[in-house]
């Protein structure tokens, strides 16, 4: 074993030590629990300067993005804890900027993680690492949507359309039903208070969302009944507008 691969596993294995003390660690306050998981972040990052092959870069790069991700997990539950319990608007800016940069961390560390190890790393490997993306996926949905609720639709739907994107190719077109669905919602809130059309422009972006959620063949099904619906709609949405413009 050369040198190079015994200093990799050195530094992995301490930053092992600390993410898995300061994880069984309930005890921990936010600021201690975050810097030891920093600590940690700091030994897997030397460890990825290191690395001699791709089954080690992939390994030390899902360490770094799991790492992140639990960081981003305890910050998202001091977000909720502070926006019902304080009106802080510095304190409550700046955790908002924490949790951004340490989730979207996770998710870059994830998708190079997948990139690097596809071919070297078993199918249970990759399967873990898809699961644990889901679930950073799923925390920034929801940190975009409360953190973004008084802005614009367009921008709030144009920011989950870019997390769409920025995840492993192989679970985008989850994602992509999920925005699929929210912007049907949306467009049909719009023309049930008359608003036809921002409802025609949310539908017609719509069926870019849902071509990417059929590419899914376990989720087809779903995503071919709500394209019906979407075409439903466009068509009702259409003579609504014409409707009114006749009228």
């Amino acid at each position: 074993m050369g040198q190079s691969s015994r200093s990799f596993d050195s530094l992995k294995e301490m930053g092992n030590t600390f993410f898995k003390k300061t994880m069984q660690d309930d005890s921990l306050s936010p600021v201690l629990y975050q810097g030891r998981m920093c600590q940690a972040l700091q030994f897997y990052n030397k460890a990825a300067s290191v690395a001699c092959d791709a089954k080690e870069r992939s390994s030390i790069l899902k360490n770094i993005a799991a790492t992140q991700f639990r960081i981003g997990e305890r910050l998202y539950r001091q977000l909720q804890h502070q926006q019902l319990y304080t009106s802080k608007l510095d304190s409550t800016f700046q955790l908002e900027k924490d949790l951004k940069f340490y989730l979207k961390g996770s998710l870059e560390a994830f998708v190079r993680a997948f990139e690097v190890g596809t071919t070297v790393q078993n199918a249970d490997w990759i399967s873990k690492l898809i699961e644990s993306q889901q679930r950073c996926a799923q925390l920034m949905w929801n940190f975009i949507l409360i953190s973004q609720k008084h802005e614009m639709l367009s921008i709030i739907l144009g920011r989950l359309h870019r997390l769409c994107c920025n995840v492993i190719r192989l679970t985008q077109p989850v994602l992509f039903l999920k925005l699929g669905r929210l912007t049907f919602q949306k467009a049909i809130e719009h023309q049930e208070n008359g608003r036809f059309i921002e409802s025609l422009q949310l539908l017609r972006d719509n069926c870019r969302n849902i071509e990417e959620a059929k590419k899914d063949k376990d989720q087809w099904e779903e995503a071919i009944e709500l394209e019906e619906s979407n075409l439903i709609h466009l068509s009702i949405g259409e003579s609504n507008l014409a409707r009114k413009r006749g009228d």
